[in-house]
């Protein structure tokens, strides 16, 4: 009898073991099975990034908004520069902005790097570097800016940079497209017996199939939030980088400014490209005159003739610039 009553006593723990232990299985297979789930989300992540390549318009774009929030913390700081990334990332909206432009993991990240410090020991130059995720494997492309807010490219690390989306290869067209329908556009105002102008943007737009098919010129609409000194009129241009894209690959938007020195065509002229919103279009201004070298100015301003000249890279597309 007690043989008996010995072996029911395990038959009844075997079988509550076995009850007990069926939530806890099912638990545990859940959670394999989510983290199965996950790894292999995870890794269509890295097959779709590493077979369509790196977003390049998402990567430059980052850059230029992370030095936003630099302008942002030197506002908040007394004009200082963040000591390190963890600083930066405190702002609001500076730390992580995957799904800021467009939803999702992007597979870009971030570095800020001091890259020099004044006499008392506070930042005073820095380099900011959007950069693929490791987990992806890929060795670029690599974007760069650094106080000076030229956006910098790079194919992967090691290879010479390149400016990106500087809007002086387009500032320099315009410059030959105005001094060639200034020409053309005074043959038709002679014709018509009107007094001989200075060609306007306005003019040279409406010549884009002959003189000025390099230039993307747009119409310029004021907007709020726009810079107040600049206004819509017919010399004033609008240009979108990468010339020509739309929606998220647009990195840069420029405002371009015709400016005539006198009421002759032989007066001379310059030509000003402007961020539509500074910084947060283009963190630099640019002025080119009619012949010779352009200046530039990383303040809120129109660039003056006599600030300081651009990096020779930005004036032409592909050239390789100094390593930042």
């Amino acid at each position: 009898m007690t043989r008996i009553l010995a072996i029911v006593l395990l038959l009844t723990a075997a079988l509550l073991g076995v009850v007990i232990a069926l939530p806890e299985l099912k638990k545990a297979q859940e959670v394999q099975a989510r983290e199965a789930r996950q790894r292999a989300a995870e890794e269509r992540w890295r097959d779709s990034l590493r077979t369509a390549g790196m977003d390049r318009a998402e990567g430059a774009r980052r850059t230029l908004y992370r030095f936003v929030c630099i302008d942002r913390f030197r506002a908040a700081n007394g004009g200082r520069l963040p000591e390190d990334s963890a600083a930066l990332a405190r702002l609001q909206g500076c730390g992580n902005i995957d799904g800021y432009y467009r939803p999702g993991r992007t597979g870009w990240r971030w570095r800020y790097t001091v890259t020099a410090r004044g006499n008392t020991g506070a930042p005073s130059r820095f380099l900011i570097e959007e950069y693929p995720d490791t987990a992806l494997g890929l060795l670029g492309p690599i974007y760069a800016i650094d106080e000076a807010g030229v956006i910098f490219e790079r194919a992967r690390p090691g290879t010479s940079p390149v400016a990106y989306a500087s809007p002086l290869p387009a500032l320099r067209a315009l410059r030959e497209c105005i001094a060639a329908a200034g020409e053309y556009v005074g043959e038709v105002y002679e014709q018509t017996g009107r007094e001989y102008p200075v060609a306007t943007l306005a003019d040279i737009g409406k010549l884009r199939d002959k003189v000025c098919s390099e230039v993307g010129l747009e119409e310029y609409v004021a907007r709020s939030g726009d810079d107040s000194t600049i206004v819509a009129g017919p010399n004033v241009a609008a240009l979108d980088l990468p010339r020509g894209a739309k929606g998220w690959d647009v990195v840069t938007r420029w405002v371009l400014v015709y400016e005539p020195r006198g009421d002759h065509p032989g007066d001379g002229f310059d030509v000003l490209a402007r961020p539509r919103r500074m910084p947060g279009t283009g963190a630099r201004s640019f002025r080119l005159p009619e012949v010779g070298w352009g200046t530039v100015t990383t303040e809120h301003r129109a660039a003056r003739a006599d600030d300081p000249p651009p990096i020779a890279c930005e004036m032409t597309a592909g050239e390789p610039c100094v390593a930042p």
